[in-house]
């Protein structure tokens, strides 16, 4: 989501960044994890390392993306379990923008769970 809130969306359902534009991008920052979260961070990547994931426009119903998502924002940092219904409707409001589905069939109908 980061990336393509930054991007420059030319065409529906693809968004460009430039290098110069990466030092933007909102990330965790990895120096400030401690021992024990570095330890759990390299337990997640095994773990996902094999998964399937859906195409990005495919988020609001990606449940390995939604397992990751949780994993990192609840199990690794440590936030409260409510903050994933908040992350669950801005993924799937993200999902119906069309720059971002560039009109696929695979987009969040309304009144779709």
């Amino acid at each position: 989501m980061s990336f393509w809130w930054l991007g420059a969306r030319q065409q529906q359902g693809r968004a460009i960044l430039t290098l110069s534009t990466l030092p933007d991008l909102p990330v965790l920052d990895p120096r400030r994890l401690t021992d024990t979260q570095h330890a759990a961070a390299e337990h997640l990547l095994a773990d996902f390392r094999e998964r399937e994931f859906l195409p990005a426009n495919e988020a609001y119903r990606d449940d390995t993306r939604q397992a990751l998502d949780r994993a990192v924002l609840v199990e690794l940092l440590g936030l409260p379990d409510d903050v994933m219904e908040p992350l669950d409707l801005l993924r799937r409001q993200w999902c119906t923008e069309p720059t971002v589905h560039g009109g696929k069939s695979t987009r969040p109908r309304t009144g779709e769970p």
